[in-house]
């Protein structure tokens, strides 16, 4: 594994928010597939809350709650659609940076968990949870929202150790299963692990299982689609569009699913017009983010990608 696979993964991630942007929040009968395309390209917060964790992770080489927490202050102005959780989160962080949240079964936690897998090997399965947990808390406190979290983490590290569709799935059900372990717990019918597990076995396909869920931004609805759609073994291109199609919350389902499979299939899985747009939004938008002052990873295009690739790959591979 070198950086290209986390350059991809970063790509997958932000391509992802900004593919499903457009459709978050509609049904499924108000989008026709054939209409999802990378336009006009925007961010929303799945990738800057991203970016933030895997900046302060570059800065301190290794989760640091207070660091991400404070980072997430002075960038909440570029967080766009915040989401509920974060947006309560955020009022206590004010009043006391050490806050730890005691709530939230929302998706939060998991759409910014793909950079603790970028730094992690997929093996120290414990260490990925644990370092999930501290990044998950600043906002998401519940057993299911961290236990989502840790599937998807461990699902990206997976991934980037270069192991199969079916090692991923096995390693992201495991992780899920740890992860419940950790903060407030819910009502025993929230558990992820149990849905995951019963989404996995089903036979049909990704579109007839997602009847059955809905449209919200809970990680029980979110995280199970993601993990079915990587069981149909389709392309990211495809997979990606699968999901958007799928409505609900359609950006955070397809930047999570895009850290997955950039992470498996590198750069040369991903199309290069998609890559190039995001190259363009880079120089538009994510320069003018304040926590990368503090990083050596700008260039005159904005921020350097692949040398922030580079540097969470010397993180992973001391």
């Amino acid at each position: 594994m070198n950086e290209e696979r986390i350059l991809a993964s970063i790509y997958g991630l932000l391509i992802g928010d900004a593919l499903g942007e457009p459709f978050e929040g509609l049904n499924r009968e108000s989008i026709v597939r054939d209409r999802v395309n990378l336009r006009e390209i925007k961010l929303t917060d799945d990738s800057i809350l991203s970016l933030i964790v895997a900046s302060s992770l570059i800065e301190k080489k290794r989760v640091d709650r207070k660091d991400i927490a404070g980072s997430i202050l002075k960038n909440r102005s570029f967080i766009v659609r915040m989401g509920p959780t974060t947006s309560s989160a955020i009022s206590h962080i004010e009043k006391n940076i050490e806050y730890i949240s005691k709530e939230g079964t929302t998706n939060g936690a998991a759409m910014r968990a793909p950079p603790i897998g970028w730094i992690i090997e997929s093996d120290n399965i414990k260490e990925i949870c644990e370092s999930v947990y501290l990044s998950s808390s600043i906002t998401h406190g519940t057993d299911v929202a961290i236990s989502g979290a840790c599937a998807v983490a461990e699902a990206v590290s997976t991934a980037l150790d270069g192991y199969s569709r079916e090692r991923i799935i096995e390693n992201a059900l495991n992780a899920a299963e740890i992860g419940e372990r950790y903060g407030v717990h819910v009502r025993s019918g929230y558990r992820l692990r149990k849905r995951l597990g019963e989404v996995l076995e089903d036979e049909r396909n990704l579109g007839e299982i997602a009847k059955e869920f809905c449209y919200s931004i809970e990680t029980i609805d979110t995280v199970p689609l993601v993990m079915a759609s990587l069981k149909e073994r389709k392309n990211f291109k495809e997979t990606l569009i699968d999901l958007v199609s799928l409505g609900g919350d359609t950006d955070t389902m397809a930047a999570i699913a895009g850290s997955i499979l950039g992470a498996e299939g590198g750069l040369k899985g991903i199309p290069k017009e998609w890559v190039d747009k995001v190259e363009v939004l880079n120089q538009r938008f994510l320069s003018n983010l304040q926590f990368a002052d503090r990083l050596t990873v700008r260039n005159e295009r904005g921020l350097d990608l692949r040398e922030m690739a580079k540097r969470l790959f010397e993180i992973r591979n001391p």
